[in-house]
């Protein structure tokens, strides 16, 4: 019975992959709709699901596919496997801040530097040309009080200021980010904050320093 039951979704396997080789896209999702069931992983089904509409070049609902199986991988505490699903998502999606941001913080939260500052050197010079404050003020603002907030609120500074964002930019990106530490009464993370920033750019600790009385 159970050799019957692999034969059986062997088959199905096929069935799909001769539907998309023929160009049938709905035969090939009702085939799949139905191997579906079989697989435990839903994250992995929504991955699934959206190489298929990937290939048959309808990238609108295979974005959709791909983000539900990344947001399950992370629920699932499968951070890599959602780490792969978003770095394919942006690969699509070029121009798209809201999935370069996901994977930023999945990358913050593996502590992976290197990718981490390629993909922030990528995103800072977006929002420089874009000129978007309203982004990276969402951004700073949903990670306050993430364990990795300090490092990533430098990493902006720093990345701006290595890609000669304005003043002005920099500057309010910065008077958000101490908002952010005074509103959650964290004196301990704003004091090495503010420290930090004295590396970085002495202008902008002196700025740091009088905005929150500590000249």
């Amino acid at each position: 019975m159970e050799k019957e039951e692999k034969n059986k979704y062997s088959v199905a396997w096929f069935s799909l992959s001769e539907c998309i080789a023929r160009g049938e896209r709905e035969k090939a999702l009702g085939v799949f709709r139905l191997l579906s069931h079989s697989l435990t992983d839903k994250a992995l089904a929504h991955q699934l699901k959206g190489d298929i509409y990937s290939l048959f070049h309808d990238h609108k609902q295979a974005t959709q596919e791909y983000v539900s199986a990344a947001q399950l991988y992370q629920q699932q505490d499968k951070l890599q496997s959602a780490c792969a699903v978003y770095e394919h998502i942006v690969y699509k999606n070029p121009e798209s801040l809201e999935y370069s941001f996901s994977l930023l913080l999945l990358y913050y939260k593996q502590n992976i530097m290197s990718r981490t500052r390629s993909e922030l050197a990528r995103i800072a010079s977006k929002l420089i040309k874009k000129e978007s404050f309203s982004l990276v003020c969402t951004l700073i603002k949903d990670t306050r009080d993430k364990p990795y907030s300090n490092a990533l609120y430098c990493d902006i500074i720093f990345t701006l200021h290595e890609q000669c964002a304005s003043n002005d930019y920099i500057t309010m990106c910065m008077y958000v980010m101490l908002d952010e530490f005074i509103s959650s009464d964290d004196q301990l993370r704003l004091q090495h904050f503010v420290t930090q920033l004295e590396a970085i750019d002495k202008n902008l600790y002196k700025k740091a320093c009088v905005y929150i009385n500590m000249d």
